[in-house]
């Protein structure tokens, strides 16, 4: 038996990164979006920390052009 992975695409993402910006309880908002509160946890980090580069979908990472200088050379 395998197990299915929900998918969320970058707008919802988006969008519950917003929305935790303005709540105190994290946990109840994640109840209320469906997910893990370390999933929203995680989602705050990645886009405080990528911003445009966040969620590119599939998990295939987009480095910037000195991110990928960085890695390759």
């Amino acid at each position: 038996m395998s197990i299915i992975r929900k998918q969320y695409d970058r707008e919802f993402k988006v969008m519950a990164v917003e929305l935790s910006k303005r709540r105190s309880d994290l946990s109840v908002l994640a109840k209320e979006l469906e997910i893990r509160p370390a999933l929203l946890y995680r989602w705050r980090r990645e886009l405080e920390t990528k911003a445009e580069t966040s969620f590119p979908g599939k998990g295939k990472v987009v480095y910037t052009p000195e991110q990928a200088e960085r890695f390759t050379g």
